[in-house]
């Protein structure tokens, strides 16, 4: 009985412990932005920096600012309010499922997850990061 209760302990420990981590996938939003700004980087450093993550795949989250929708597809513009933003967007997550994007409001919070496609810093300081073929969760 007592090892039992101990394996039960140490499963819920260990499912504590990774299951958030398991969550999340990809470099954390804000990780990425400070790696991105220019204020601490060459223009040629930012260009390698980004070699090293576009492609990956990131889950994020965030509040939609703005929602367009296309033919093919819908463009979610997302504000991250840890870090700086431009016209109150900080990132763009682009997807092919119009229907979910249809239904997305100003000011509702979201997740999705999406392959990590171009950055741009901006005058202000704020960097802007676009999401290729994204899935809302």
């Amino acid at each position: 009985m007592l090892a039992l209760t101990r394996m039960f302990a140490v499963t819920a420990l260990f499912t504590t412990l990774l299951l958030p981590a398991a969550q999340a996938a990809g470099i954390a939003y804000g990780a990425l932005v400070d790696q991105l700004r220019i204020e601490n980087k060459t223009k040629a450093e930012l260009k390698e920096t980004w070699k090293k993550h576009k492609g990956q795949e990131v889950t994020w989250s965030g509040t939609v600012a703005e929602v367009n929708t296309g033919k093919k597809n819908a463009k979610v513009y997302v504000l991250d309010s840890s870090r700086k933003n431009y016209k109150g967007v900080n990132i763009q997550v682009n997807s092919r499922d119009l229907e979910r994007a249809a239904k997305l409001k100003r000011g509702q919070t979201i997740r999705f997850k999406g392959t990590l496609h171009n950055f741009k810093n901006h005058d202000n300081g704020a960097v802007t990061i676009s999401i290729r073929n994204a899935e809302f969760l």
